[in-house]
């Protein structure tokens, strides 16, 4: 329920007035995100805060990263320090504050972090969705929905009205028949084959699938839940 409590947030008490959305950056009123989002991501982001990395700082020797200073915390780490690669991830109300996070990131760092969500609500307005695809890679992260599911046409303003509500490559599943009439199953299960083709001569070939070019593994499992090697 406080989930759902987060996902109607999305109106700010302004003065004499209300509005849509919260600043994500100070000064940059023309971009706005959801308020309740926002606000659910400034607890995690304080948390990231007291976590010193000092703690990781054997593990990440292992990994061939630069120790960490003994003061640095994780927020900071991620901000300031020299990593090549970092991936967002979330689902949900979580894919949300994965957005916000992954584009906030790239602003304060420099740097492009990859970004995946699943069934995410919209984050924010067109100008943050311009902003997300200029900073996140690729163009923006890719957005996994299930046809079907409700939770994806929700979020800023309440509800979207159009798929430019969100920001990055769609990529919309079909979902298995039996869980087209459980819309908890339906938000919740993501079944990709790794062999989308028909035929062993045609399948290692790479097949266009929902706006994005899937590369099917190897092995031709058709294991569920399974990316194959590659998303282009």
């Amino acid at each position: 329920m406080e989930d759902w409590g987060t996902n109607l947030y999305f109106i700010t008490a302004r003065e004499d007035s209300v509005a849509l959305g919260a600043d994500l950056f100070a000064g940059r009123s023309r971009l706005q995100v959801h308020p309740g989002f926002l606000t659910y991501g400034r607890t995690l982001e304080a948390q990231m805060k007291a976590f010193s990395m000092h703690r990781l700082a054997s593990v990440l020797a292992l990994w061939g990263c630069v120790p960490p200073v003994r003061s640095v915390n994780f927020h900071d780490w991620l901000v300031f320090s020299s990593w090549s690669n970092c991936t967002v991830v979330g689902h949900s109300l979580g894919g949300a504050l994965a957005t916000i996070a992954a584009t906030d990131l790239a602003v304060r760092s420099g740097r492009a972090p990859l970004l995946v969500t699943f069934s995410a609500p919209a984050a924010g307005n067109e100008a943050f969705e311009e902003l997300q695809n200029k900073v996140v890679a690729p163009a923006g992260g890719l957005r996994v929905v299930n046809l079907g599911d409700a939770l994806p046409v929700l979020g800023y303003s309440g509800v979207a009205t159009s798929t430019m509500a969100h920001g990055g490559r769609q990529v919309c599943l079909l979902g298995r028949k039996r869980d087209l009439c459980n819309s908890c199953h339906l938000h919740l299960r993501y079944t990709v084959p790794s062999t989308p083709c028909c035929s062993v001569e045609t399948s290692a070939k790479e097949s266009s699938m929902f706006r994005i070019t899937y590369k099917p593994s190897a092995t031709h499992d058709h294991l569920e839940d399974h990316f194959g090697d590659y998303w282009a």
